[in-house]
């Protein structure tokens, strides 16, 4: 008997425990170094401020009544963040 899990999408956050407004985005510096990873939500806020581009999309959209956006899975700032490292 063949499992139903062999035929479910690449898109089925929901049964991993998070929707697509809650799915990881890789956070990019300017120089497209990766300096963290945020919630999709914060993500769609970073771009539509213009404070970050989206670089690359997950196939996911958030609808509202007017306009369709496609949620990102990674974005670049826009400037520059300068990112002291630690040294361990």
């Amino acid at each position: 008997m063949e499992s139903h899990r062999a035929f479910r999408s690449h898109n089925d956050h929901s049964e991993r425990g998070y929707s697509a407004m809650h799915a990881p985005v890789l956070v990019l510096n300017a120089s497209y170094e990766p300096i963290n990873i945020c919630a999709a939500r914060r993500a769609i806020v970073l771009v539509l401020k213009g404070v970050a581009a989206t670089e690359e999309i997950n196939g996911h959209f958030l609808h509202s009544s007017r306009v369709a956006i496609r949620v990102p899975s990674v974005i670049r700032l826009i400037q520059y963040l300068q990112c002291i490292s630690e040294n361990i």
